[in-house]
């Protein structure tokens, strides 16, 4: 019979310890459940933190709340509740004070009571809270910040609350991290953007560019057509003469008239076809045409047949394909 009452009270302890579990599960599913369905509503980081401290506050019953991520090397408020003016609990991270070390350095949350006689300073603007608990907000295995909650009355405080609040700091850690690299992701997104647009903008002035330079080599092409007409339809004999007396380039009157088909007179001297007598009685090598110290005067040229032709020639200094030459225009006034 002892026996039996025995297990019977040892399967009741059981039960008991189960449903003691099955508590503990509940309320802490309670809670997330809770802090998810706000978080959810949050559009952005700070909302998203401020409603998860809310959340926090309401579940624990605390009466105010702030939460702090370390960012170069201080740790910065970036929600709170209840909390007056712009005083911070914490305002640097290396501190001399070891219990904020424990925090920062060791990721360990830390519950201090009668926080209003240990930190006077801060009795003011925490509105005079007896009990303070730090929760650290970590990411693989780095402290990134902590979660601080603070009651105007010294009370018990479950220890299963404390070890929700820590799974909430370590799942809030990874919230944030994927937040930051959501946020990185995005300004990198938006700054391609910018590059895109920047490229279609240089991509749009270089096109137009290219359409003008294209409609200017058409242009080019065309006056350069109409030069080419112009060239070889004239009448008059057209000698392009390089500074050394050669032949760079004639038109088609001088191929005809002087009888020379094309190609034979370039890179022929100009001499050749002048009256040997007139060079020689000038005693000029390239004749005043060569020099280009006159911009009329009388010649004879001398066609391949041997026949002679009397011109008034103008000589005028100029460019062509970029080298320096003398352009000499003749007209024929009678056969010699």
């Amino acid at each position: 019979m002892s026996d039996t009452l025995a297990r019977l009270n040892t399967l009741t302890q059981l039960l008991d310890e189960r449903d003691l579990q099955l508590e503990k599960e509940r309320r802490r599913l309670r809670a997330f459940n809770t802090i998810i369905l706000r978080a959810n509503s949050a559009s952005n980081q700070k909302e998203l933190i401020q409603y998860i401290l809310d959340a926090c506050l309401d579940i624990f019953k605390f009466d105010v709340g702030g939460v702090y991520l370390i960012r170069s090397q201080t740790a910065i408020n970036v929600a709170s509740n209840g909390i007056s003016g712009d005083s911070h609990f914490i305002d640097r991270i290396y501190t001399e004070n070891p219990d904020y070390e424990r925090i920062f350095k060791e990721g360990s949350p830390l519950l201090i009571r009668d926080y209003d006689l240990k930190h006077p300073e801060d009795a003011e603007s925490l509105n005079n809270v007896k009990l303070v608990l730090f929760v650290p907000i970590i990411y693989d295995k780095k402290v990134m910040g902590c979660i601080t909650l603070g009651s105007k009355e010294d009370r018990i405080f479950n220890p299963d609350d404390c070890a929700i609040l820590l799974t909430l700091g370590e799942h809030l850690g990874h919230v944030l991290f994927r937040l930051g690299v959501e946020l990185k992701v995005e300004r990198k997104t938006r700054e391609l953007e910018r590059s895109v647009a920047q490229l279609e903008l240089t991509e749009k002035e270089l096109n137009d560019n290219l359409a003008r330079l294209e409609q200017s080599q058409k242009q080019l092409t065309r006056e350069r057509e109409n030069f080419h007409l112009l060239f070889n339809n004239i009448d008059d004999l057209i000698f392009v003469i390089d500074s050394n007396g050669i032949i760079v380039s004639i038109n088609d009157a001088v191929r005809s008239t002087l009888g020379y088909p094309n190609g034979e007179l370039i890179g022929q001297p100009i001499k050749n076809v002048h009256d040997p007598k007139e060079c020689n009685a000038r005693n000029q090598a390239g004749c005043s045409l060569v020099i280009g110290d006159t911009t009329y005067c009388p010649y004879t040229l001398v066609c391949k047949d041997g026949t002679k032709l009397r011109v008034e020639t103008k000589t005028t200094a100029g460019l062509w394909d970029g080298r320096d030459v003398f352009y000499g225009v003749s007209r024929v006034r009678t056969v010699v």
